[in-house]
């Protein structure tokens, strides 16, 4: 369990699903006479690009760190680091499609 992944996950999932039971849903999430579902629209696209990027960042910081710190190793650090800019990219690639052939819109 490298860095205690397991304890931060568990409570931090806890966490956010108390704080969701506590707050209920969003107002405006459903239609108020047929209670189907209103999509949301982003408030800010610039914020959404900055978290992404932020947590893309600490994702090869952790990644790297941890993994040179075990290791000594550069090789294996060199692929970690491929490996988590090929995610990332395939992540956001097929979240559009998947959003695409949901919902027809790339958002």
């Amino acid at each position: 369990d490298l860095a205690g992944s397991c304890a931060v996950h568990i409570v931090g999932g806890f966490t956010g699903l108390m704080g969701a039971v506590l707050l209920g849903p969003r107002i405006g999430r459903f239609a108020p006479i047929t209670g189907e579902l209103c999509p949301i629209a982003p408030h800010s696209h610039i914020l959404v690009a900055l978290g992404s990027m932020i947590i893309w960042v600490s994702f090869f910081a952790f990644n790297c760190g941890s993994t040179i710190q075990l290791s000594g190793n550069g090789a294996l650090t060199g692929r970690i680091v491929a490996n988590t800019a090929v995610s990332a990219a395939f992540a956001c690639i097929l979240s559009t499609l998947i959003s695409l052939y949901f919902d027809r819109t790339s958002d």
